[in-house]
């Protein structure tokens, strides 16, 4: 049985037990298992298209799933914290740098706030990830020396 129609299987169950926090899980590590059957990581620059669409789909519906859990038995801050750190990442392989940095901030501001020490490295990593991401294209368009000069102006002279 390949990953795909084993998660496929599990959230069939946990669809059928009303078991709505595992199908939030599910949905978050749907992307992770693909990606990793193709060799890759989530975030890699050399995912397909579709791969990355698949994972924004597969985050946005555990958001959904954590949402819902939370209005039906009671908030999950770390289902929330995963499915944030995880659609900011696919955001951020997609280019949609705007929407990544709000979601991987969203995730990072709520795993220190229920000390989920665990995930925080992987979300700053990410976060670094999304710098150097922002970074190279702020310097391809030749923005870059005005930023640099920008900021010898402004620091305080000792």
């Amino acid at each position: 049985m390949e990953c795909n129609e084993v998660l496929n299987h599990a959230e069939k169950i946990k669809v059928e037990t009303h078991h709505i926090q595992a199908q939030g899980i599910i949905s978050s590590y749907a992307p992770c298992v693909s990606c990793s059957w193709q060799g890759k990581e989530l975030g890699s620059n050399q995912l397909s298209v579709d791969s990355v669409k698949s994972a924004i789909q597969c985050a946005q519906r555990a958001l959904e799933l954590a949402d819902e859990d939370a209005r039906t038995d009671s908030p999950t801050p770390r289902d929330y914290v995963r499915a944030y750190w995880l659609l900011g990442s696919a955001y951020r392989t997609n280019n949609e740098l705007t929407l990544a940095e709000e979601n991987l901030s969203k995730a990072l501001n709520l795993c220190r706030q229920i000390n989920l020490v665990e995930m925080e490295a992987d979300i700053l990593l990410d976060l670094a990830r999304f710098i150097l991401r922002l970074r190279t294209i702020v310097l391809r368009s030749g923005t870059g020396s005005n930023i640099s000069k920008t900021r010898r102006k402004r620091r305080p002279r000792r």
